[in-house]
């Protein structure tokens, strides 16, 4: 695919309603959670521009897709706000105000950190905003997301945007007191997600995947085969 006709692509798949975009199978990495794949480094052009850079970790695509579901059918449309951007991926934000709109800085605070496991939990909000109000996926528990963001804090410069740290996943921006009926909901108690890769977003809108994993993964041995933790299944052939 030529430069010309990928940035077409994306353009018109920036248009689409986040529920039509297509949606990748996703790959068990052998425990039972779902895993985002990706290549090592890859770079697309996003909407922009903002006042910071930013980091997240785009959910598994069968998350993804849940998500979706969940929010067409339990949102109705005339209770989204106006804010609602309906194109932006389920994430969890990992560190917004970084000063740098360089992706080897990120990648270099980040190297060797390995990939996050998340569990969800109950659906809440956010009310504190008089004009909107946010519904969310909690997060019960984690492994490496607070890593992630301390070793961000302390090797790149960034402003704290935020009093405090909240993981959790946005599923819509809604008016006032639309969503109070859906909080509390175990929608997605339970479901877990293992991500190996964060999304570095430029203040101009230029995103860059970056992987958690080592570049030269090691094994895991199992039995006759391994999996190797980048994710590819080797078959061990017998003596």
């Amino acid at each position: 695919m030529s430069l010309a006709t990928e940035k077409t692509w994306l353009a018109t798949m920036g248009r689409l309603p986040w529920w039509r975009k297509p949606v990748q199978a996703a790959k068990p990495n052998g425990n039972g959670h779902a895993r985002a794949y990706a290549p090592k480094t890859a770079v697309v052009f996003s909407a922009g521009p903002h006042s910071f850079a930013s980091t997240q970790l785009d959910l598994p695509p069968d998350l993804q897709a849940s998500l979706r579901a969940w929010v067409t059918a339990n949102v109705a449309r005339e209770d989204l706000s106006p804010l609602e951007k309906q194109d932006d991926a389920f994430h969890v934000t990992v560190l917004y105000g970084l000063r740098t709109d360089e992706p080897r800085d990120v990648e270099a605070a980040l190297r060797g950190c390995g990939a996050a496991f998340l569990l969800l939990g109950p659906v809440q909000a956010f009310t504190q905003n008089p004009a909107y109000d946010v519904l969310y996926a909690s997060i019960l528990r984690e492994t490496g997301l607070t890593a992630l963001r301390q070793r961000l804090a302390e090797r790149v410069p960034y402003t704290a945007t935020q009093a405090a740290y909240v993981p959790h996943i946005t599923l819509a921006y809604v008016v006032k007191g639309a969503g109070r009926r859906l909080v509390g909901s175990p929608a997605f108690v339970g479901r877990s997600a293992v991500v190996d890769r964060l999304r570095y977003t430029t203040s101009h809108g230029v995103a860059t995947w970056i992987s958690l994993l080592p570049s030269k993964a090691p094994a895991i041995e199992s039995g006759r085969e391994r999996l190797s933790l980048d994710g590819t299944d080797v078959h061990i052939p017998s003596a």
